[in-house]
């Protein structure tokens, strides 16, 4: 091997080699949850290994293997030394108990933050009183208070206030549905929260002391914000279209708050939506833009412009706030100028690498924060996919004078080139996370990433511009209003261009290793017939996995020939999606709606259904017209999900049935009345029979019937597939109960009962129990529901029978799998 090729190698980065070592001892520390026995051996070994670089320094193979070995051992000691010291959370712990009512003391250490139902802010506690116990703490919280409990003219607590609040205490939880984001973890992992508060009302909440005294920190970080805000107000008044202020200070301050849903959504469906957030990306061109003017304005000496280049960078980044990303990117450019101030060359993906590898010994959890994998993945996808692709795919032609055409298609060429780069290498992240992949994103980014570009250059001069000229800044302001409008059209009408959107399943280990391996293997072609070649080869051993049923992902509903039944917890209402052993798909309900009107099907069924490839769904059934059980069906509706609806038959009034009515009809989706006696065939082996409603009860069909009314002509139906059956009670009542155990008697044994009506005081009487006497009892019920569900009563009269009685507000979604013979519960996270 050459000198020169040596020097290009893995061998001279060996901040790179150190990366990989930690990230690979992280992992497998993460996979076999070590003890504290295997620590101190692990250390033993690092120091080992640390002086058996230094043996084998001049063999540059061994050299290797010991720094890769050694790099691997840190890892693993780091972590499991995490794993060892971590104390388990006080608040966390005292949130569990389940009193409805606690007592904190603390200080306010965020504004509040609005969303569509409720005002959060943070806060700093200084004590805590759950029932009889009363407790220092300095631990964080999130309190929520809800926006339809405030009166008009009430206080907000403002930051630093000290405060003594009413509030229930909540855990945060593990996501209670597959492939739904969790806020609660988020709110975790961003602002070190350990627990929850809810305030019942403003009233709730008392300001003991306003602005209480700050700290030297918070009047440094304080004084950015105030800087801040000033600046963002500059831009506003320099910009009159009001998109144009929210994507400009977006992307030049990072204040997303004025950017509406519709837009947010455009620019993610179009891969854009990196734009919208600053990182690392605007960092390295605001650093680029200050040693360019500075070079420009005729200051000669290169130490100077260095230092004074990395002086208003910091700057900046404490302006606009030093978010993980924006930390990580600042980190690195200085890290380049310092590089530079020494007279030598820089090496971006050793520097990257470097940063890293502190960032992950400090907190070796970060290497699975979302947040780090996108950061760091796209600056190696650009420092080491990028380069291949570029020399493979570049043109031998030279541009000649006065040919500009050339130079903007090469310009374009080298655009697709970096999205491609950054989507091979983000591709693992991106399926694993959000279970979906926007090739469209290697198109928009031709226009989005020089018109970003353009727009971070010209936002940032936008703002000492608009303290020297306003009238100047207006005309600045009117050019950055055209880039923004190209960049809010391309994402509109590249987010329109469905056919490049895919979801997929999660990716497992295994299909990791195997990406990354075929990845290296057509990085590595010499010539662009080699690379074309490879990627057949690689597509062929794709195929061929496929064929062989080897799992390269993990399916929360896998295609086994079994049939699946998987409870969601939609809050307090029902949702039962049911797939059978030859692909069909069924729901049972849909949930209801959050408090900010949405539907929760949003948040939970839709993306399971994207996920896992489900394009159609065979039949939906709506138990009975209340709307904690046919609302989530409107979305699914409006995603032309659903081919066939089966009902009870009853009718209600109100805007939600109304449009539900009128998305029937312009779908032009049929619609079948259910009754008792009726037997539908799923799939072969699975059938449905119908228990309820009643044909002879029809004094329920009135024009205006009651709450009551509507569930005693609510669905009851029972799935059978072979020797296993399910139970599906709706919400009937308990005479409906006492007379299908009647008439049916042992016909309602089964396996798995959806208790009637959230286990409701008047549902789970002693002769349905004794008649179906399940193995498992599923109540569909949300957490801290006004209505007391489900009542100790009910509870125990399943206990009674020996059922296994299952919560969707404790459990979460609940998945049953069952081959004919047995069902058993599964696992699905």
């Amino acid at each position: 091997m050459s000198s020169t090729a040596e020097r290009k190698g893995l061998y001279y980065r060996p901040a790179i080699i150190v990366f990989v070592g930690i990230i690979i001892g992280i992992t497998i520390a993460a996979s076999i949850i070590p003890d504290k026995r295997i620590v101190l051996p692990s250390i033993i070994i690092s120091l080992v290994l640390f002086c058996g670089s230094f043996v084998f320094y001049k063999h540059l193979l061994l050299r290797f293997l010991s720094l890769i070995c050694l790099s691997i051992t840190v890892g693993f000691t780091s972590y499991s030394l995490q794993q060892q010291i971590e104390h388990i959370s006080q608040l966390d712990t005292l949130s569990t108990l389940n009193y409805s009512e606690s007592i904190v003391y603390g200080k306010v250490i965020s504004n509040a933050d609005s969303t569509n139902y409720s005002y959060r802010y943070m806060l700093k506690l200084d004590s805590l009183r759950v029932g009889s116990l009363c407790i220092r703490n300095n631990e964080n919280l999130v309190c929520f208070i809800h926006r339809d409990t405030i009166a008009s003219d009430y206080i907000l607590p403002k930051k630093y206030d000290k405060i003594k609040a009413f509030v229930e205490l909540r855990s945060i939880e593990q996501t209670h549905n597959p492939y739904e984001s969790n806020l609660g973890q988020y709110l975790s992992r961003t602002t070190g929260a350990t627990a929850i508060a809810l305030a019942h009302s403003g009233y709730d909440i008392y300001i003991e002391s306003v602005t209480a005294n700050r700290s030297a920190t918070d009047i440094f970080i304080d004084f950015f914000q105030d800087i801040r805000r000033s600046i963002n107000a500059r831009l506003v008044s320099s910009i009159n279209d009001t998109l144009a202020q929210a994507i400009v200070g977006a992307v030049v301050l990072g204040e997303r708050d004025k950017l509406g849903s519709d837009v947010s959504a455009e620019f993610r469906n179009a891969g854009l939506s990196h734009i919208l957030v600053v990182s690392g990306f605007n960092v390295a061109i605001v650093a680029a833009l200050i040693y360019y003017l500075l070079r420009c304005i005729g200051m000669i000496k290169l130490r100077w412009r260095i230092i004074i280049s990395m002086i208003v960078v910091a700057l900046y980044c404490f302006t606009i706030g030093l978010e993980p990303s924006v930390t990580r990117a600042l980190l690195s450019v200085e890290c380049i100028f310092l590089a530079l101030l020494l007279e030598r060359k820089p090496d971006v993906g050793n520097i990257t690498a470097a940063i890293a590898s502190f960032a992950i010994l400090l907190d070796p959890s970060q290497l699975f924060n979302i947040s780090f994998q996108l950061t760091y993945g796209a600056v190696f996808s650009l420092v080491f996919i990028y380069p291949r692709l570029s020399q493979r795919l570049k043109s031998k032609q030279i541009p000649k004078p006065g040919n500009n055409w050339r130079k903007y298609l090469s310009l374009a060429k080298e655009t697709f080139l970096t999205s491609m780069a950054v989507l091979i290498g983000l591709l693992p992240v991106m399926i694993y996370h959000f279970h979906r992949v926007t090739f469209v994103s290697m198109f928009s980014n031709i226009i989005g990433i020089p018109a970003s570009s353009l727009l971070t250059i010209l936002g940032f001069l936008l703002i000492p511009l608009s303290y020297i000229s306003h009238p100047l800044a207006m005309i600045y302001g009117d050019v950055t209003t055209v880039l923004s409008k190209t960049l809010a059209m391309t994402a509109q009408l590249s987010s329109n261009i469905t056919m490049l959107r895919f979801a997929l399943p999660k990716f497992n280990l295994l299909s990791i290793i195997l990406y990354c391996i075929g990845v290296l293997f057509i990085l590595r072609s010499k010539s662009i017939i080699q690379m074309l070649l490879r990627i057949c080869y690689a597509v062929l051993a794709a195929t061929a996995l496929l064929f062989l049923h080897i799992p390269l992902s993990t399916r929360v509903l896998p295609e086994d020939g079994t049939l699946s039944v998987l409870f969601f917890d939609v809050d307090q209402g029902d949702a039962a999606l049911i797939r059978t052993p030859n692909n069909k798909t069924y729901f049972i309900d849909f949930g209801g709606l959050r408090k900010d009107s949405t539907a929760i099907a949003e948040r939970t069924i839709l993306p399971l259904l994207e996920a896992e490839g489900i394009t159609t769904i065979d039949a939906g059934f709506i138990s009975h017209m209340h709307q904690d059980h046919y609302s989530g069906l409107l979305p699914l509706l409006q995603s032309n999900f659903i081919k066939q609806i089966y009902s009870s038959g009853e009718k209600t009034h109100g805007v939600l049935a109304y449009r539900l009515d009128s998305l029937v009809q312009s779908n032009h989706i049929p619609v079948t009345n259910l009754q008792q006696g009726n037997k539908i065939i799923l799939d072969s082996d699975v059938t449905m029979y119908l228990f309820n409603p009643d044909p002879s009860l029809r004094y329920l069909n009135t024009k205006k019937p009651s709450g009551t009314m509507i569930n005693h002509g609510s669905l009851a139906m029972k799935i059978v597939y072979k020797n296993n059956s399910f139970l599906f009670l709706g919400d009937i009542e308990a005479s409906d109960e006492e007379r299908l155990s009647r008439v049916y008697g042992s016909f309602l044994k089964s396996d798995v009962v959806k208790v009637a009506h959230h286990g409701s005081l008047f549902s789970s009487t002693k002769a349905m129990t004794n008649a179906s006497h399940p193995r498992y009892a599923v109540i569909s019920v949300g957490a801290h529901n006004g209505f007391g569900h489900p009542t100790p009563n009910a509870i125990s009269r399943w206990h009674t029978v020996g059922s296994t009685v299952l919560r969707t507000d404790r459990d979460g979604a609940i998945l049953f799998r069952s081959d004919g013979k047995n069902v058993r519960r599964e696992d699905w996270r």
